[in-house]
């Protein structure tokens, strides 16, 4: 009797069209990077107004969220660019995000010491996708 030793071809075609099956998936999560980047600023933006938002209620005082050349950031005073001794920090490293490989638009507002916006509903537009402000109740959602 002989040995046989190797794979049938049974075993070969299923291992080639699972094989195509996984670079298919892999290669599309890749050729999508941007739209990742794009989602990441989009949330990076949301997280930064929303700590803002804690931040004048727990504070009880304006904040002033600012854009400056590309770079959002969390101020005391109503001043654009933002002095770094009025940013929102934390050991001397202030709470800013660099966007710039966004696109942004931004309306000048502030939250009050409840944490609602002072010049009604906000929409910021963040590489085309709208997230919004509401100022009854200062929620910020998409």
């Amino acid at each position: 009797m002989r040995k046989n030793s190797g794979f049938t071809i049974v075993e070969l075609v299923i291992s080639i069209a699972l094989l195509g099956i996984v670079s298919y998936v892999v290669s599309s999560r890749f050729s999508n990077i941007e739209s990742f980047q794009s989602d990441s600023n989009y949330d990076q933006v949301k997280y930064l107004l929303q700590l803002g938002q804690n931040t004048a209620i727990s504070q009880k005082r304006n904040i002033y969220p600012t854009l400056n050349n590309n770079e959002l950031s969390l101020c005391y005073t109503n001043n654009n660019p933002c002095p770094n001794n009025q940013k929102l920090s934390t050991n001397n490293t202030a709470y800013t995000i660099n966007i710039a490989n966004s696109s942004i638009s931004i309306p000048t507002f502030h939250f009050d010491s409840k944490g609602n916006p002072n010049t009604g509903n906000i929409t910021i537009v963040i590489n085309g996708k709208n997230l919004y402000i509401e100022q009854e109740t200062g929620f910020i959602h998409e």
